[in-house]
C-alpha cells in the first residue's frame, strides 16, 4: 500500500504500518506524556496481538501453498495481502479459522497470567490483554464482511454453493450481522452504562465508525463479487500496454541514464531473481548509491494473462505502485496499470449492459 511504512520482514512476509496506526500510536504517546504511561504501553501490546494475529494468517496460508506479499497493520486491525485471490474454499477456511483461534489463544494466555500475577500493574495490562483478545477472536467470528467471520461463513456455504451465490448470501447475513450490532452498540452505550457523556459519546462514535468501515467493505465485497461474474472469460490482452522496456538487470546505472532519453515515457521493467521488476528512478538516494539496475527494482505484482480482471484489479490495488507485469507461459507480455484496466473493465461493462437492453 503506498500509505504504509516498512518495518521489517517476519518468514519474508514485509511488515508496515499504516499511516493511520502510526497517528494513533502519536496520539497516545502525548496522552501518556499528560497521563498515564500505561495506555502507552497497552497500545504496544495490542500492536503485538495484532501482528500475532495477522501473522497467523500467514503462516496458515503459508502451509497452504499460498503466497504472502505483506501484512499491513491497522488502527482496527490488519490485512494479509495474498499473492493468490482464488482459493479453495477449505484452503480459505484454514487461513481465516487461523486469526481469531491465535486472538483466542493470546486471550487464554493473559488470563492465566491474571491468576497467578501478584495485583499490580502488570495485573492491570494482562486483564485488558486479556478482555480486548477475547472480544477481538469472538468480533473477527461475527459473520460478516470484511471480518474473518464472513470469510469463513462463504468458504463454509461454498461446500455446496457457486463462489457467487456464496458470497452473496454471506453479504446479506453481512447486512443483518452489522445492523444487530449498530443497533445493540447505542442501546447499550445510551441506557446500559454508567460512564461520563463525553466517554460514552467518544465510544459510540468510534464503534460507529468502525462498523461503517466494516459496511464499506462489505458492500466492496459484493461489488467485487457481481464485476466478476459479469466479466468471467474476459482476458487482460485488452488491457496489456506495450509501452515498456525490458532491461538486463545487470545494466549499469551510466547506461540506464543514456538510455533514458530514448526510452522516453515508457516502463521500464527487468527480469530478477525469477520475477518481473519496475526500474524506479524517482528514488534520488537510491541512484546515487546504486552501480546497476538491480539495485534500484520495485516489488510489483506479476499477473497471469489468464487471471480475471477483478483479480487483476485486486493485485494492482495492494501492489502499491499500481502497476503489473502482465506474464504468458512465463514470459512477458505487457505492462497494465490500475487506471488502464479500471477504464477496460468499466467500458466492457457498459458494452455488456447496451448488448443486453437492445437484445
Amino acid at each position: 500500500m503506498a500509505d504504509s511504512f516498512s518495518i521489517g520482514k517476519i518468514f519474508g512476509i514485509d511488515i508496515e504500518l499504516h499511516w493511520t496506526f502510526l497517528l494513533l500510536m502519536l496520539i497516545f504517546l502525548l496522552l501518556s506524556v499528560f497521563g498515564s504511561f500505561t495506555i502507552f504501553i497497552l497500545i504496544l501490546l495490542l500492536f503485538g496481538c495484532v501482528l500475532l494475529h495477522e501473522i497467523s494468517h500467514s503462516i496458515a496460508a503459508l502451509r497452504n501453498g499460498v503466497k504472502v506479499s505483506r501484512i499491513v497493520l491497522l488502527p482496527i486491525g490488519g490485512i494479509s495481502v495474498i499473492e493468490d485471490l482464488s482459493l479453495d474454499s477449505s484452503i480459505e477456511f484454514n487461513i481465516t479459522a487461523a486469526g481469531p483461534m491465535m486472538s483466542l489463544l493470546l486471550g487464554g494466555v493473559f488470563g492465566m497470567l491474571v491468576v497467578f500475577t501478584p495485583p499490580g500493574i502488570f495485573t492491570f495490562l494482562f486483564q485488558e490483554m486479556f478482555l480486548i483478545n477475547i472480544l477481538l477472536g469472538a468480533l473477527n467470528l461475527i459473520p460478516a464482511f470484511p471480518m474473518d467471520g464472513g470469510r469463513l461463513l462463504r468458504s463454509y456455504l461454498q461446500r455446496k454453493r457457486s463462489s457467487y451465490d456464496a458470497t452473496m448470501l454471506a453479504v446479506r447475513v453481512s447486512g443483518y450481522a452489522l445492523s444487530i450490532i449498530v443497533l445493540g452498540t447505542v442501546l447499550f452505550f445510551v441506557f446500559a452504562t454508567q460512564y461520563s457523556f463525553a466517554y460514552r459519546e467518544t465510544t459510540l462514535i468510534w464503534n460507529l465508525f468502525v462498523v461503517f468501515f466494516l459496511y464499506g467493505g462489505m458492500e466492496a465485497e459484493k461489488e467485487n463479487t457481481i464485476i466478476k461474474k459479469r466479466t468471467a472469460g474476459l482476458g487482460l490482452d485488452g488491457a496489456v500496454s506495450r509501452n515498456f522496456v525490458l532491461m538486463d538487470p545487470e545494466t549499469g546505472i551510466d547506461t540506464l541514464y543514456k538510455d533514458v532519453g530514448e526510452i522516453g515515457e515508457k516502463h521500464i521493467i527487468t527480469r530478477y531473481q525469477g520475477s518481473y521488476f519496475l526500474v524506479e528512478l524517482s528514488d534520488r538516494r537510491r541512484i546515487l548509491s546504486a552501480s546497476k539496475v538491480s539495485d534500484i527494482v520495485e516489488k510489483i505484482p506479476n499477473i497471469d494473462a489468464k487471471v480475471n480482471v477483478v483479480d487483476a484489479m485486486a493485485k494492482l490495488e495492494s501492489g502499491g505502485k499500481g502497476i503489473g507485469v502482465v506474464t504468458k507461459h512465463g514470459k512477458v507480455a505487457g505492462v497494465v496499470t490500475l487506471r488502464q484496466l479500471q477504464s477496460y473493465i468499466s467500458l466492457y461493462m457498459v458494452k455488456k449492459m447496451r448488448r443486453d437492453v437492445t437484445g
